[in-house]
């Protein structure tokens, strides 16, 4: 049975330990413990998204599509492209959450991403310029002479003040004309 002494409680058999100077040492270790914890969940809460994209930035279809962990890459789901408008996928969305009462379990969200999106790269096309020649192509000779000596021959370059040669490259469908991407796509495999 604990007494009180000296303004702390005291249990015989127990050294002496004072209840009181027990529980501060407990509360001061939880205080020291959760306020960096409090202070970055302040920090992250009063920042802006990265992006506007409540798809692919930030909110619950990010979260919830990357906790399910569909793929080794968690990088891979945001390269994956929209089949439909925003709008549209975000209800759909919605839909899921609501049907599985926000608790989709990870072969729902699997079909979700698969009913919804793409595959990376998809938006894609091959695209060779109409005046490229392979066999006059070598990027690096052009890149290793002094840029008084480039060759400068019209059908090799991108613009008449550019001294690079054109490069082959991929076509994004449906969003612009022609997008080159020197070496391909930037993908880690």
């Amino acid at each position: 049975m604990a007494e009180r002494r000296n303004g702390g409680w005291w249990r015989p058999g127990h050294g002496g330990l004072m209840l009181t100077t027990w529980w501060v040492a407990v509360v001061a270790a939880t205080v020291v413990m959760a306020t960096p914890q409090m202070a970055l969940a302040q920090i992250q809460n009063s920042l802006p998204p990265p992006c506007d994209s409540e798809i692919y930035c930030h909110g619950e279809l990010l979260k919830t599509v990357q906790m399910a962990e569909l793929h080794n890459d968690s990088k891979y789901f945001v390269d994956m492209p929209l089949k439909n408008s925003p709008n549209d996928t975000l209800r759909a969305f919605q839909e899921l959450m609501d049907r599985t009462q926000n608790n989709p379990s990870k072969e729902d969200v699997s079909n979700f991403v698969a009913e919804n999106f793409e595959e990376p790269g998809s938006e894609f096309v091959p695209w060779v310029p109409d005046d490229w020649e392979a066999e006059s192509f070598s990027l690096a000779p052009q890149l290793l002479k002094p840029q008084k000596n480039r060759d400068t021959h019209a059908s090799h370059r991108t613009d008449p003040t550019s001294s690079i040669p054109r490069l082959p490259g991929t076509m994004l469908i449906d969003f612009i004309k022609v997008l080159v991407l020197e070496t391909g796509m930037y993908r880690q495999q």
